[in-house]
């Protein structure tokens, strides 16, 4: 039980922004920085561990009004094999009348990295969907 609450608590801490303590280093060059860059389609904040980058992020998120993700890379043993991965992916699609039907097919490799197990991972994911006619748009 108190293994569970331990590994629900890492997936929380994983997938929300850190809040901003209020004794924080305040970077206001990288935070102009990060502004004036604000309607790129990404953005890319690179340091060693320990530097600060996700309180700097934490802080720009909470002085801008954006929507953002907070996407966990595998940071964490529990989170990753320690491995990059690379693969193909292959959408089919089809769009009969008002359906809309297709597959995505994945399939990602280890190439390099330092942890032991070597990755294979296959992915096959459906959709379907109908299309409602609705004044004005369809």
């Amino acid at each position: 039980m108190a293994g569970e609450t331990a590994t629900n608590s890492l997936i929380v801490t994983k997938l929300h922004r850190p809040p901003v303590a209020d004794d924080h280093l305040h970077r206001q060059g990288l935070l102009d920085r990060l502004t004036q860059r604000r309607y790129r389609p990404l953005a890319l904040v690179s340091a060693p561990a320990g530097y600060g980058k996700s309180t700097l992020l934490s802080c720009w998120l909470e002085s801008c009004d954006i929507p953002a993700a907070w996407v966990p890379t595998a940071t964490d043993d529990t989170l990753g094999s320690d491995k990059w991965g690379a693969g193909a992916s292959v959408v089919l699609l089809a769009m009969p009348g008002r359906w809309v039907v297709g597959s995505l097919f994945s399939n990602v490799w280890s190439f390099a990295g330092s942890g032991d197990q070597d990755v294979n991972n296959f992915t096959w994911q459906y959709f379907i969907n109908y299309m409602q006619k609705i004044d004005g748009f369809i």
